[in-house]
This record gives structure tokens, sequence and C-alpha cells, in this order.
């Protein structure tokens, strides 16, 4: 107990030696991984080291704990916050409001999860109930609302170019990394004219079913889990790649954030998530993977100014990387194949160099 109450003071009395830039980027890391952990733990001393379906509810809390971070810290905590409850007294204070409890629901219900199976359906309709629900109700306050109060409230939506943008270079690139997985002997193409009965892949329903469920997955589904997203980007880019910026520049701050969440993702690669049967070579690689694409993702948040815009590249880079493994070419090898492979990786970092090289930081 000693040692505990030793290692709380000594805490606290390097958090008095450091500004208060740095004091917000301590509390928000520790809280974030605190929370994640902790989930992590508990899928673990509930399905060990692996990842059934029981275990997707919390994966999908873990990925609102960025974001509940931020906005308990930005509301209760920091005076100087634009949404500090004491001052922010605009009806887009709701939506906050709101998304703690969501993020309250799918807590209460992975812990349930945990508990017994039988909860795991009765999950799926909640949680899918309230992300609707939410989703309805963002859209209503901000025809209420207008554009003005939502940018006051760091939920500007931003320009429809830069989504058209950024999610077009997302999808040519996994398109195309799933193109030479294929051509080059690293990937099983996919027999999508078995997966709707017909005899031919080149049969025009095939085509049309295909483009449908691209349509579908790639454009449509990252709208309807934009609240899950939001999760990790209001955390990421929203507030800890703001409040880095300030201290050591925009570049810098875009890698640094990409490198804390890659390593907060490490207990879930540990647990076999993206690369299954390489915990260690995964997590390095996991890391290389969110370091570039927070470049991208980081990027397009400096440009438009929106942490929605990067809540829905999210959604459309992990549907994009789904539909084409699944309906396309399947990777022969977690590691060494394009996508998020040891190949693909160097062809995100390429992406990211050209990026890093432009005038688009300043």
């Amino acid at each position: 107990m000693l040692k505990t109450y030793l290692f709380v003071a000594l805490f606290l009395d390097m958090l008095s030696e450091v500004n208060a830039s740095q004091r917000k980027i301590i509390r928000f890391i520790a809280l974030t991984f605190a929370l994640t952990y902790g989930l992590n733990l508990g899928m673990v001393l509930a399905f060990g080291l692996k990842l059934p379906v029981e275990a997707r509810t919390s994966m999908m809390a873990m990925m609102l704990v960025p974001a509940f971070s931020a906005i308990v810290l930005k509301m209760f905590f920091e005076k100087d916050s634009d949404i500090y409850f004491r001052t922010f007294r605009e009806k887009t204070r709701l939506f906050f409001y709101f998304f703690l409890l969501y993020f309250a629901v799918f807590l209460i219900f992975s812990i349930a999860s945990w508990i017994s199976p039988q909860y795991v359906g009765l999950a799926d309709t909640l949680t899918f109930v309230m992300t609707i629900l939410g989703l309805l109700f963002l859209v209503a306050l901000r025809f209420m609302m207008g554009g003005d109060a939502f940018r006051k409230a760091g939920l500007s939506f931003g320009s429809p170019k830069y989504y058209l943008m950024f999610s077009s270079l997302l999808v040519l690139l996994y398109g195309g990394m799933a193109w030479l997985n294929c051509n080059l002997g690293l990937g099983t193409p996919v027999r999508s004219e078995e997966l709707f009965a017909l005899p031919d892949y080149r049969a025009p329903e095939v085509i049309g079913a295909l483009i449908l469920m691209g349509i579908q997955l790639i454009i449509i589904s990252p709208f309807i889990t934009l609240l899950v997203t939001f999760g990790e980007e209001y955390g990421w880019r929203g507030y800890l790649q703001t409040e880095l910026a300030g201290i050591v520049g925009k570049v810098k701050a875009a890698l640094l954030v990409g490198l804390i969440w890659g390593v907060w993702h490490a207990p879930l690669i540990t647990m076999g998530h993206n690369y299954p049967g390489y915990p260690v070579e995964g997590i390095l690689l996991m890391s290389a993977y969110t370091v570039t694409l927070s470049v991208i993702f980081g990027l397009a948040f400096i440009k438009s100014g929106s942490v929605w815009l990067v809540s829905y590249m999210h959604g459309v880079n992990n549907q994009s990387a789904s539909f084409f493994y699944t309906l396309y070419c399947m990777p022969t090898h977690p590691i060494l194949s394009f996508g998020i492979g040891l190949f693909g990786i160097a062809v995100f970092a390429a992406v990211a160099a050209l990026l890093l090289l432009s005038r688009s930081w300043k």
C-alpha cells in the first residue's frame, strides 16, 4: 500500500513540473490506456487469448474509449476547453452527453458478455438500436443548430470533396494491393461465382452483386458505423493530435499519434487480431501500419478540420480491407502480403512519405 501511495505521489509531482498542454496529453494517454487495457484484461479473463463472437461488443467498446476519455477531460476537468460543462451551454453539448451514455451501454454489455454468452444477442440488438438513434439524433441536431454551432463544438463535418478525395485513395490502395496479392502469388482468389451459386464469375449477376456489395460495405457502412469510429478519431485526431501539434508541430504530432495508436492495439494483436499466430511481429507491424495510416488521417484532419471526415475514413479503411479480402483475394500469409502485411505497409509508407514531402502540412 505504501508503494502505491509513493507511486501516486511521484506521478503527481511529475505532473506539477510539466506545462498545461503536456499535462493534458499525459492525462489523456493514461486514462485511455487504463480503460482500454482494463477492457482487454476482462476479455482475456473471460475468453483467454482468443477473440470469439462474444468478444465483439468488447472490441467495439474499446474503440469508444479514446473519445470517451477526451470528452470526459474536456467537459469536466479542462476549464479552458471549448466544451467545459460550466461555460458550454449550446445544445450541441447534448451529443457529448449522449456519447457518454453510448459508451456506458457498450461497457455494461461488454461485461455482461464476459459473464454469459446469452447476453450477446441482446447486446448486438441494443447497441445497434442506440447507434441508429445516435445517428438520427446527430443529424437532427445538426439541422437544428447549424454548421457554426457544430464548428464551435469541434464537430464540423467538413467539405464533401475531402471525403471523396481521401476515401478514394484508401479504396484504390486496398484494391490495388489485393490485385498484387492475387497476381504475385501472395493471395488466394475468391471464387465469387460460388458465393452466388452461379457458374461463371463474369456473369452480369455476379458483377452486379459485387458492385452493390462494394457500395454497401465501402460507402454506406462507414456512415452507419460513424459513431463507433468517432470513438477513436475524436480521441486520436481531435484531441491528441491537436494537443501534440502545439508542442512538436503537425508532422511529428501525426507520427507520434500513429505510434501511440499502434501500441494501444497491442493486447488485441496478442489475442490474434489482424495477425493471428504472430503476436510479437503483429504488434510491430500494427505500429508501423498505424504510423503510416496516421499520416494520411492526420493530413485529412488538418485539411478539413473535421473529425467526422477521419471517422468516415476509418470506416472506409476497415471496410475496404474486409471487402477485398473476403470477395476478391484473401492473403495467404498475414505477415508476407500486401494490405496490412509487411509489403502493404511498405506501400502505405511510400504514400505517407509523399504526403509528408508535400506542402499540405503548412
